[in-house]
């Protein structure tokens, strides 16, 4: 075949442009030469007040903009500091958290061991201390800041368990260390909510805690006391590494300083050997629950300054980074300079030019669109996520884009004056657009094809790779393959599950029972003890995996309402006749105040468990008191109510009490009450399956009010004859 010659991008984009419009440009430049001549005189003369207008307005606009980024300097001068704050926050909570986790492990080890002892006044046996030894040295090796380990008898300090190993018969003072006399029992409410469980003293000279009656330790080195309360009696004491925060705090006040307080605002660790300031509306913001805050201070030496505070969630520490801001301001005027002087020497040299040019640039805008939009023509064909070609009226390829060239495995110049007949090929029937397209190694590729003019003399033609889209489509399919038989495997281990975890445990349960109530038999006290233990274990096993199973069934939407017309007042004393028992052994009222004498259209079995889950929530979280239900039964439905005057809850642990496997209380009570955070979920998920609600409201110390609503008419989707939905 004989190739036409070869045309250059240039003219192929200029074609892009049809050939009256080159003639209106040609002669719009005619006019422009000649209008030049034509410019009066007396317009000459306003371009001196126009020039004033505008270095005016420049000016001002400079000076605004300058303001805004030494605004914008020190915004961003303080958001680095309260990041840092952050980071050094987190790094101290974990040090102490760490620590704490040692104090009440050592804490725990000692009850055990001494409490009835101490109780006792009998005396404590070598081998038991030698143990408790190798446990508090245990404690110091998972947590390298801490140096020395040290139990004490609350009422007189006397030591009795010591890591460092100092000789017996010697005693700690509280006070001495900084520390409470009464190691926190005599606290009032505000000072417990300061100091949050952990007691943080002052930093003392030597290497280990000073020991009552000694003279003080003369050195370069240093401890942070800090104590726990690790049982009746018992107070734990530790002694930090003070050079270990100190690292931290230095790292961190670079350009400025930081600082490791308590609560109350008075100073801990100081970084960098700078004076702690004075922090007003430090404890307002530990009362408040605010964690974190930008506070101004005072004009001092060098200028205003400000403190990024970050307060630890969990300890009663405080990390203050100051913001000096004539630090931030010198910082942005040395980087911004030389950036300055070349904007402002930019925005005068293009004030000039504007000016100068203005004239021109007024009677050129037409053509210089026109030259824009043939610009931005160009842009596009050259940037076109699709395959472009430009031909004239017999289908000679003018020009081509990178993409199509790509696509094709075909150079550019090689595609250039070819028939475009040769390199696509319409085979659209029903589909007009559709094509293939010939690669250089011999592939057919399934692509889209859409024409359009292009002014008089030439076409476009984008070609639109479609065989990534049937790709998707094929991986869509297979996903979905996957999808369905990933639900199939899901059903399956929920059966497998029920089926071979219940079997054995309703054999443990059952024998373990018939050992305990001695059917074949009395047997000693140890094994009556371990037979109770093991029903215990496995009662509450099964019911973990029960929660469990039903939690997974109502997500796959596989559980069925068994509805009937039951009284609401009869499931109600159902949970109470279960829960009776656990409620006197844990000396709580439970009262049962509930008087709706309607029959109501619902599962009872599955309301049951929803009301025990909630109830049992409600006793197991209430320290003394009672738990009331009551009832509100109207036209729009019934509301079994649930009181109770325990611990509460704040607004954010109610969203979290609500998600699985979620226990909101802290390490300490969910260590105490069993549980897997399934119940308040779980009875939610059944009320919603009959149409209702689950809605909480709390206070923290004061209580918790749940309500169950049930609406009036069957659940959406039950059968009216108690067949299953």
């Amino acid at each position: 075949m004989v190739r036409e010659p070869r045309v250059s991008r240039a003219s192929a984009v200029a074609a892009l442009l049809p050939w009256a419009l080159r003639e209106r440009t040609h002669k719009e430049g005619n006019g422009i030469s000649a209008g030049r001549r034509a410019v009066p005189h007396r317009r000459k003369r306003g371009w001196g007040v126009i020039l004033a207008l505008c270095a005016a307005a420049v000016l001002a606009l400079f000076s605004s903009v300058l303001f805004l980024q030494a605004r914008a300097a020190l915004d961003r001068q303080t958001e680095r500091a309260a990041l840092v704050a952050l980071m050094v926050e987190n790094a101290v909570t974990r040090s102490l958290e760490s620590a704490e986790t040692a104090l009440l492990s050592v804490g725990e080890a000692v009850c055990v061991r001494l409490c009835a002892a101490l109780e006792s006044d009998a005396m404590i046996q070598p081998w038991a201390l030698e143990e408790l030894q190798a446990v508090a040295r245990q404690g110091l090796r998972f947590s390298p800041h801490l140096r020395q380990i040290v139990v004490i008898r609350a009422r007189d300090g006397l030591v009795l368990l010591d890591s460092a190993g100092n000789g017996a018969e010697w005693h700690l003072s509280l006070a001495a260390l900084g520390l409470p006399p009464d190691g926190g029992e005599g606290h009032t409410a505000q000072e417990r909510s300061l100091s949050r469980g952990l007691m943080i003293g002052e930093v003392r000279a030597g290497r280990t805690l000073p020991v009552a009656g000694q003279a003080a330790a003369v050195g370069l080195q240093s401890v942070l006391p800090v104590a726990v309360r690790g049982g009746p009696g018992l107070i734990v004491l530790g002694a930090l590494n003070p050079p270990y925060f100190s690292v931290i705090l230095d790292r961190a006040g670079a350009g400025g300083a930081a600082w490791l307080a308590r609560l109350e605002g008075t100073p801990i660790l100081e970084g960098n050997g700078r004076a702690f300031p004075s922090v007003p509306g430090l404890a307002d913001l530990a009362r408040r629950d605010q964690d974190e805050a930008v506070i101004p201070l005072s004009t001092e030496e060098g200028g205003p300054h400000s403190l990024a505070v970050r307060l630890s969630q969990r300890y009663p520490v405080a990390v203050l980074v100051s913001v000096p801001h004539r630090g931030a301001l010198e910082a942005w005027a040395w980087e911004s300079a030389v950036l300055l002087g070349v904007g402002a020497a930019a925005l005068a040299g293009l004030l000039v030019t504007g000016v100068l040019l203005g004239r021109e640039s007024l009677r050129r805008g037409r053509l210089e669109d026109q030259v824009r939009l043939l610009s931005l023509t160009e842009g596009v064909f050259a940037n076109a996520a699709d395959g472009m070609v430009i031909t004239d009226r017999s289908g000679t390829i003018l020009s081509v884009n990178p993409t199509l060239a790509l696509l094709s495995g075909v150079p550019e110049t090689d595609l250039l004056g070819r028939s475009v007949a040769s390199l696509v090929e319409s085979v659209g029937k029903v589909d007009p657009t559709a094509g293939v397209l010939e690669c250089r190694d011999g592939e057919r590729r399934e692509v889209e094809l859409r024409w359009a003019p292009l002014g008089l003399d030439s076409r476009v033609l984008t070609i639109h790779d479609v065989a990534e889209q049937r790709a998707g489509e094929r991986r869509l399919v297979e996903a979905l393959r996957r999808a369905e038989a990933a639900s199939r495997a899901k059903s399956e281990f929920l059966a497998n599950m029920s089926h071979e975890l219940r079997t054995p445990l309703n054999a443990i349960i059952g024998f373990s029972d018939m050992m305990r109530s001695r059917t074949l038999g009395p047997l000693p006290k140890p094994y009556e003890e371990y037979a109770d233990l093991i029903l215990h274990s496995g009662r509450h096993l099964l019911e973990t995996i029960n929660q469990i199973l039903d939690l997974a069934k109502i997500e796959a939407g596989k559980v069925d309402l068994v509805v009937e017309e039951v009284a609401l007042a009869a499931v109600v004393e159902d949970v109470v006749a279960l829960l009776a028992l656990q409620a006197r052994e844990r000396g709580l009222t439970l009262i049962n105040a509930v008087s709706c004498p309607h029959q109501v259209r619902l599962d009872p079995l599955r309301v049951r468990q929803a009301l025990f889950n909630v109830v049992g929530n409600a006793l197991k979280y209430t320290l003394r008191g009672r738990v009331e239900m009551t009832s509100r039964c109207d036209a729009q439905g019934h509301a079994l109510i649930v009181t109770d005057t325990g611990i509460g809850m704040t607004p954010e642990q109610i969203s979290l009490a609500l998600q699985p496997f979620e226990r909101v209380h802290g390490a300490t009570v969910a260590r105490r009450e069993e549980g897997t955070g399934l119940g308040l979920s779980l009875a939610e998920r059944i009320l919603s399956l009959h149409g209702g609600r689950l809605d909480l409201d709390s206070t923290p110390g004061v209580g918790t009010t749940v309500t169950l609503f049930l609406p009036s008419g069957p659940p959406g989707g039950a059968s009216p004859t108690g067949e299953p939905s």
